[in-house]
């Protein structure tokens, strides 16, 4: 087997559909499995996963970071595509990143567009990629969790996604001390602004912002007092489903 899809759901049935068929569509004579690892969804999540793969893997346990260790662990790909299932990718995604996988580069991660195109959306999408992409020519690239593509070794020697905010940010680094890490422009998946659509951009960026920062907030006093006097009104994920 050369690569392992792995996708982590819980309660995903709007978009999990999407997801996995584009998965099963790749344009591609390279070996791949499609793996699904659940959180224990309530919905027809698993019902809808069944028919493109029969590797499921059910935890009790959630969070994102779980969910894709755990898919990890059962994976027999030597490069590990973690997918979320609000994703969807082109018909040439994945020969594109294997491709973009040799010699020194150990993981990548592509650009993206919305699946809506409101002004909005778009002046959102267009500044992102931007900014993404100019961490990667300063050989700084971020990997946005929602398609990162890393060598399962390399994935192994960092440990894998920890159980912290912003964990793709975090790997992100890890990964880079490792090897050479690219955000690709060559080809995009389409993902879902199901966050924006919520929050709006302002929101979105405060969101993060305060993510980052909560993160960072390694003195353990200063935390309390931030949520005590309610400095900040995001301290853990906010999930839209």
């Amino acid at each position: 087997m050369d690569v392992s899809v792995i996708v982590p759901t819980f309660n995903e049935e709007k978009y999990i559909e999407k997801c996995l068929k584009s998965i099963a569509g790749q344009k591609t004579d390279i070996k791949y499995e499609i793996i699904v690892s659940d959180g224990s969804s309530t919905d027809n999540t698993l019902k809808i996963a069944k028919k493109y793969t029969e590797k499921i893997i059910i935890s009790r346990k959630k969070g994102v970071w779980h969910q894709r260790n755990l898919g990890a662990e059962s994976a027999q790909g030597k490069i590990l595509v973690f997918i979320d299932a609000d994703t969807e990718l082109l018909p040439s995604y994945l020969e594109t990143i294997i491709n973009a996988i040799n010699g020194s580069v150990i993981a990548v991660s592509t650009a993206f567009k919305f699946s809506s195109q409101t002004p909005e959306l778009k002046f959102a999408e267009t500044v992102t990629n931007a900014y993404f992409l100019m961490r990667d020519r300063i050989g700084k690239a971020t990997l946005p969790g929602f398609n990162i593509c890393i060598l399962k070794d390399a994935f192994n020697k960092v440990g894998g996604f920890k159980n912290i905010l912003l964990e793709d940010v975090e790997i992100s680094k890890d990964l880079r001390k490792r090897g050479k890490t690219r955000y690709l422009r060559s080809v995009k998946v389409i993902t879902s602004s199901r966050k924006l659509d919520e929050m709006g951009i302002l929101g979105t960026l405060r969101y993060y912002l305060e993510l980052d920062l909560n993160k960072n907030l390694n003195n353990k006093k200063i935390a309390e007092l931030s949520k005590k006097f309610k400095l900040l009104k995001y301290h853990n994920y906010v999930h839209c489903r």
